[in-house]
């Protein structure tokens, strides 16, 4: 949440939206997440509307993305939720190699593993790695989180 000097008044003609942002006292809610470190650091490691639940537990893609980008065979990666009608959605990273890559989905689960025993965070690992070519962009350079999801929905036969 975010209170300051100059800070909008709303969203113009969008009062429904305005009241889901906007707090009465003038705080505005921008749906970030994020942690203080031991030394008070501030770090935002997402969006309220990206968590994915699942079992109870809140898993945040952000988190798990960081884990494999780290791998020296990773172009890029997204994590998004893939429901199944009446069970808990599977967490899925869509992975794109580099060129004349071998990375595999179990080098890909162990990134996010080894990442999590450093930390001493719960840190989820994906239920599912899919390969892609490209992750599909606009043309602001944002990843198309719903087309990616409908491509995996498509690869799973879903």
């Amino acid at each position: 949440m975010l209170q300051m000097p100059g800070l909008f008044s709303g969203y113009m003609g969008q009062e429904e939206l305005n009241t889901r942002v906007l707090t009465s006292d003038g705080w505005f809610m921008n749906n970030d997440i994020g942690y203080l470190d031991k030394e008070g650091d501030l770090f935002v490691i997402g969006r309220y509307d990206n968590v994915i639940r699942k079992n109870e537990q809140m898993v945040y893609p952000s988190l798990i993305e960081k884990a494999i980008r780290q791998h020296p065979m990773v172009d890029s990666v997204i994590v998004v939720p893939i429901s199944e009608e009446g069970n808990q959605p599977k967490i899925c990273a869509c992975v794109v190699k580099k060129s004349n890559s071998t990375l595999t989905r179990d080098e890909v689960i162990k990134m996010v593993e080894l990442e999590a025993a450093k930390d001493g965070r719960v840190l989820t690992p994906p239920d599912l790695v899919l390969f892609l070519d490209s992750i599909p962009m606009n043309s602001r350079g944002k990843i198309k989180v719903s087309s990616v999801v409908q491509a995996v929905q498509a690869k799973l036969q879903l």
